[in-house]
């Protein structure tokens, strides 16, 4: 038998020794034979407890190449699916952690996943957790990653999403304050249309710059560990269990956001637009120019087929 930490859902129920059916309440210690650890580690239920792990299925958390020292700040990404949309945004995040590092913020990005997605990031430098697929779960990881790592902050982010270097640099929480954004950028399916939302609900974009310690009262799992919907209102209800949230909303004209929209998608454009205030301002690669680095929105084009390859 080998011990396990119960991390997946409130309660995990496993077979005992006695080939009984039980509940244990997340946080819990429990044994399992190998067989049933195993697959509850592969489901993301369980993490085993130092010394307990199989020999074949190490740590599933590497660090990012070159790890040296602790960054103020990581990106959370959860990925699934649209690996070349993600090469091409987790490259430009590369991009903007190079940038905020320069600036003397020190910053990098865990990807937690179980697909081609983590070869991307391993590619970038950035640490990689594998996953399955559950939203909440897939966050959470991150966010303890990160403040296992001594990180300050950090920010959730999306495999179809840009971020402006300067919007996180200018927008680093002061207090136990959580920065927020009340307008963000969507790109259509096809590529053609760029519209900038209003989001007037509390906590407006779901990219928010977190300070790690508002998260320690829920070990740092704030969201629902198998919910994949609504996850941003989750993470907000795990946070402020213990005492209010706090959003400070930093001025933005939507273009610093930018989310750009598949087939594969939980929200599609138009329904952003019905559900939200909204102003459309027309092609995105005309607006975007000079406010994103050129070689991403090359990519982007392409991605779009709206520009042959060169």
């Amino acid at each position: 038998m080998a011990r396990a930490i119960v991390t997946g859902l409130e309660f995990y129920r496993y077979l005992d020794g006695h080939g009984d059916r039980r509940r244990a309440p997340k946080g819990a210690e429990v044994d399992l034979d190998d067989a049933e650890l195993r697959r509850a580690i592969k489901e993301g239920w369980v993490t085993p407890v130092a010394g307990h792990e199989p020999t074949d299925m190490p740590n599933r958390f590497q660090p990012p190449r070159g790890w040296s020292h602790r960054p103020s700040l990581w990106f959370v990404v959860p990925a699934w699916q649209r690996v070349e949309l993600g090469r091409i945004c987790l490259g430009d995040l590369a991009k903007t952690c190079a940038k905020l590092t320069q600036g003397g913020i020190d910053a990098s990005a865990v990807v937690v996943a179980d697909d081609e997605n983590l070869d991307t990031a391993r590619k970038l430098g950035f640490a990689t957790i594998e996953r399955g697929n559950m939203l909440g779960a897939r966050l959470n990881d991150g966010y303890q990653a990160a403040a296992e790592n001594g990180v300050e902050f950090a920010a959730p982010i999306g495999t179809d999403d840009l971020i402006s270097p300067d919007l996180v640099a200018s927008s680093l929480p002061a207090g136990d304050t959580v920065s927020a954004f009340r307008k963000s950028a969507v790109v259509n399916e096809a590529g053609s249309q760029l519209a900038v939302l209003s989001l007037d609900y509390d906590g407006g974009d779901g990219i928010r710059i977190w300070p790690l310690r508002l998260l320690a009262s829920s070990g740092y799992r704030p969201a629902v560990e198998d919910a994949h919907r609504a996850i941003d209102t989750t993470t907000l209800d795990g946070a402020k269990r213990e005492r209010p949230v706090v959003f400070v909303y930093h001025e933005t004209d939507g273009l610093d956001i930018v989310d750009f929209k598949t087939d594969v998608q939980l929200n599609g454009y138009a329904g952003c637009l019905r559900d939200y205030g909204s102003t459309k301002l027309g092609d995105p690669f005309d607006i975007l120019a000079g406010r994103y680095p050129a070689a991403t929105l090359k990519a982007l084009r392409k991605f779009y087929g709206r520009e042959a390859a060169a």
